[in-house]
């Protein structure tokens, strides 16, 4: 009997493994045939051992993870400037207790940015552990304490940081959403939060990183 059961279980597993290949080879399908239609150029999957387009995003934070990936990368320009829209995951956590976290991303370059760097998540325990033991340092704002409570923004460039996170695009961010923001130079990075973004829906998706472009233009 516990045989069985032991040979039903791997069964299942080994369905569902063939399942999420199944859908995974749908998606990029559709994926690719988005981009064609959209006037952008369609590429794999790259690892932290392909090395340059991920590199090239290192000065982002999101992209130092350890053992990530992107995949179904589309490569594009609109209204004049450059964008790539792709599947990202990375690990986290300890050997033992191993966490894998994907999302749909949007990354902008454009000279119409003129960023300091800086890294904007969801305010979490570690995020208030980091700033009260490691002194890492949580930019607040006065006046939006939706904003404060909901978000923790860290950067080196405090002063630069204020300036450009306005009263319009702070109110922008507290009104909804679990927004993942990276900024540096040229580049803007948006998600949001640990979401992947149905097809059907990535051009909306793309609607919203230009909205959120449009706060941070110079």
């Amino acid at each position: 009997m516990e045989a069985i059961i032991g040979l039903s279980i791997i069964g299942l597993f080994v369905v569902a493994v063939i399942v999420v290949v199944i859908l995974g080879k749908q998606r990029t399908k559709r994926l690719k045939q988005l981009s064609e239609s959209m006037f952008f150029t369609f590429d794999g999957e790259y690892s932290d051992e392909d090395g340059a387009f991920l590199q090239s995003l290192g000065h982002l934070a999101l992209f130092r993870k350890k053992d990530q990936g992107a995949w179904n990368v589309m490569h594009g320009k609109a209204n004049g400037v450059t964008i790539a829209i792709f599947d990202h995951r990375y690990s986290s956590g300890s050997t033992n207790n191993r966490r894998v976290s994907e999302q749909t991303v949007i990354v902008f370059q454009s000279d119409q940015l003129q960023l300091p760097h800086f890294t904007m998540r969801l305010e979490s325990v570690a995020h208030k552990l980091s700033t009260s033991i490691l002194g890492y340092r949580d930019i607040d704002f006065e006046g939006h304490p939706n904003f404060s409570g909901k978000y923790h923004l860290h950067g080196n460039d405090e002063e630069g940081i204020r300036k450009v996170f306005t009263d319009r695009v702070v109110h922008f961010f507290e009104q909804g959403g679990k927004w993942v923001v990276d900024g540096d130079a040229n580049t803007l990075m948006v998600t949001q939060l640990k979401k992947t973004v149905a097809v059907k829906d990535i051009e909306g998706f793309l609607a919203q990183g230009f909205e959120v472009f449009s706060l941070f233009k110079s």
